[in-house]
């Protein structure tokens, strides 16, 4: 702490917010008001009457229009999120919350906190870091440092390998061709052979990686990939009864 109190003596902070992402250009009658606003230096106006909404967030994360290649594997990309399904527990905690009748504006709020941890946000962000520090490796080197059981992105679901998943990977897997991706490949087909496969979060990481999405944006990105099933989902539960869910009985209640 006294280190960074140290390092900020004498600098002087900005008057106005700094970004390169969005600009707004002021109102001549009222600076504050925007007369026209910029995204990446794309006007907006015209992202709204001719793009597609994945392709302005494409160029919102990258800064450039995505070629037809580019665009197909990002519309993967985002599609595939909605494979965490309903018995995921973000999926299972706003279903919860709708059919409490919780509030609609705190409904996807709810289920993101469930999304962040592990199976969530946070496994595909440790994927992507274990695959920039190990892919210069030969894939049978690293085995020899980590059980196959630690890989991230990489495991069993319900004691068996995932199914759907390694279907995603196989009608993606001819459209991509970087170092990142062939590496994690070849390490995923190897721990087959003891029963693991493609986790959801490894092919989301993965493709991250084909697309090179900075890994500040990933995690942030996955939630929003997986919202639109939760709100649906939410909203499905709002206009049902309490009882359309499963709910513990107090004798299961292990209280300690």
């Amino acid at each position: 702490m006294a280190g960074s109190k140290e390092k900020l003596k004498g600098d002087k902070f900005v008057s106005k917010v700094p970004t390169s992402l969005v600009f707004e250009q002021p109102s001549k009658e009222n600076k504050f008001l925007a007369e026209n606003i910029f995204i990446q230096g794309f006007p907006l106006v015209q992202l709204c009457e001719g793009a597609s909404f994945s392709e302005t967030l494409f160029i919102l994360l990258k800064g450039e229009i995505p070629s037809e290649l580019e665009l197909k594997k990002f519309n993967f990309l985002l599609n595939s999120a909605l494979a965490i399904g309903p018995r995921h527990s973000a999926s299972r905690s706003i279903m919860n919350a709708g059919v409490s009748k919780t509030k609609s504006p705190h409904l996807l709020p709810i289920s993101l906190a469930a999304l962040s941890g592990q199976d969530g946000a946070q496994d595909v962000i440790d994927v992507i870091r274990f695959i920039n520090k190990n892919y210069q490796e030969e894939v049978s080197s690293v085995l020899k440092r980590h059980n196959f059981l630690e890989i991230p992105g990489v495991g069993k679901e319900f004691g068996n390998r995932p199914v759907f998943p390694t279907k995603l990977i196989s009608k993606i897997e001819a459209h991509c061709s970087s170092d990142k991706f062939s590496w994690m490949r070849e390490l995923v087909e190897s721990s087959r052979k003891h029963g693991l496969d493609w986790k959801l979060t490894g092919v989301f990481a993965v493709l991250c990686c084909e697309l090179q999405i900075d890994e500040q944006q990933v995690a942030g990105l996955f939630q929003f990939a997986c919202s639109p099933l939760l709100i649906a989902l939410g909203a499905e539960k709002s206009s049902q009864q309490m009882t359309s869910m499963p709910f513990v009985k107090d004798e299961d209640y292990t209280i300690g």
